[in-house]
């Protein structure tokens, strides 16, 4: 159960970097 939650933890992380990321982008387009 520990593993699967540090798992649930690890993927909500990179997905809120990822946005985080797209966020960056759109303000600030090539």
């Amino acid at each position: 159960m520990i593993v699967v939650g540090a798992s649930e933890k690890t993927l909500y992380s990179l997905t809120k970097l990822g946005t985080k990321i797209t966020e960056v982008l759109i303000c600030f387009p090539y």
